[in-house]
């Protein structure tokens, strides 16, 4: 229940830790994607990236910056209106690589390309907003289909990258995404990806081995999602074509980084080994995704989540005029928040575990200036430790510690 007081209270602000956050990042090769055919499949995109909730997608094969433009307006925007960019573009040979991006979340400070012999490979340098932390996002697509010859100009291509990751500074957070079209951990291009150096690439979920047509690597099989249909490959799952690879400081537990066990070829249920995505139901998407899957494109996404700790959260002190702290702390299982602010406005009170997913949210209306409590009772949660934070008018103003004990 929420109370109000005439008297400001004088409280103490306790220091907390950081509150982690997550952004989802999605890679996937679109099938030559243009505004000029594509219009078939946009229900399609918009279903799959619809269950996917992405904040930022990179995708290959992409004609044009008309219809990166077009995939933006009539996929992204249309199911979050508003909340996507194209961060910026390079037309170059052949089909496109291209990054959309949640402009809430992130911040796009520089960007560039790679010459090779065959396709570019693109580059951002981008910022998430709510920590600081930044990272560069390499994009490619390498030389397609099996062979020596091939494979020999897949090396030469990631080499060019080679030489432009190793020259980062050291600590730098950087990944590569995108269409590798390897067949094999033993193949050189992906040794060289994964060669010590400065600019080294991690495979994030370390499957060594043939991946082509294996049942071993089945559910990490990329292509192709359809047997029969017109436009791109045929022949049902059995390639691990795509990819999204880590610097090591994106892997060592600390600032941002990639979460365990979230990397994953989107919509394989490891039971379509040579199938069509859609054969005899699919358990990890259901019916109707899965078709969307096929219909789509004849690559899966890969998904993967990023943990970051959202500085916002965490002030040193509270505006003058704005309080937060509770009685009793330690608690079992109810305690009285109280709070003050120095201005009318909206007033919102959130608890998040120390994980940083919110567990409930106790007020959130508009409030005058004054001070207030709220009586909780953290009925359904376990024992341990919670944070309670105050915002006004949108912006997180002050947080405090809180102790469960059971």
């Amino acid at each position: 229940m929420l109370r109000r007081f005439t008297a400001l209270l004088i409280l103490l602000i306790i220091a907390v830790p950081t509150l982690a956050d997550e952004f989802r990042m999605c890679n996937w090769n679109v099938l030559n994607f243009s505004s000029s055919s594509a219009a078939s499949r946009v229900p399609y995109f918009r279903t799959v990236l619809a269950d996917i909730e992405p904040d930022l997608v990179v995708v290959q094969e992409m004609s044009n910056q008309t219809s990166a433009n077009y995939f933006r307006t009539q996929i992204l925007n249309y199911l979050e209106p508003g909340e996507w960019s194209l961060a910026p573009y390079h037309n170059s040979y052949d089909t496109d690589r291209a990054l959309f991006i949640k402009s809430d979340i992130f911040d796009v400070l520089d960007n560039g390309f790679l010459d090779t012999d065959l396709r570019d490979i693109e580059w951002w340098d981008l910022e998430v907003t709510a920590s600081g932390d930044t990272f560069r996002l390499y994009s490619m697509h390498l030389k397609a289909s099996s062979g020596s010859s091939n494979a020999a100009r897949r090396l030469a291509e990631v080499t060019v990258l080679r030489e432009h990751s190793d020259l980062l500074a050291p600590g730098t957070n950087f990944l590569v995404a995108g269409d590798f079209n390897l067949y094999t951990s033993g193949e050189a291009a992906y040794g060289k990806l994964l060669e010590p150096g400065n600019g080294q690439f991690h495979d994030p979920i370390n499957r060594p081995g043939n991946w082509h047509d294996s049942y071993t690597f089945r559910h990490i099989h990329t292509q192709s999602t359809r047997t029969s249909l017109s436009g791109g490959a045929t022949g049902g799952l059995d390639d691990r074509f795509d990819f999204i690879l880590a610097s090591q400081t994106m892997l060592d537990g600390a600032g941002l980084d990639l979460v365990d066990e979230t990397y994953i070829a989107y919509g394989n249920d490891g039971a379509h080994l040579n199938r069509a995505i859609t054969y005899n139901g699919n358990t990890a998407v259901g019916d109707v995704i899965a078709e969307a899957l096929r219909q789509s494109s004849d690559h899966l996404p890969v998904i993967v989540q990023i943990e970051y700790e959202d500085a916002i959260a965490v002030p040193v002190a509270a505006p003058d005029g704005l309080h937060l702290s509770a009685w009793p702390n330690p608690f079992n299982p109810t305690t009285t928040l109280n709070f003050s602010i120095p201005v009318d406005g909206r007033l919102r009170l959130e608890i998040f575990d120390v994980s940083g997913r919110r567990q409930a949210v106790l007020v959130d209306e508009f409030s005058p200036a004054g001070s207030y409590n709220f009586d909780w009772q953290a009925d359904g949660l376990s024992a341990g430790l919670y944070m309670a934070r105050l915002s006004l008018n949108g912006e997180p103003q002050a947080t405090t510690r809180l102790v469960l004990l059971k």
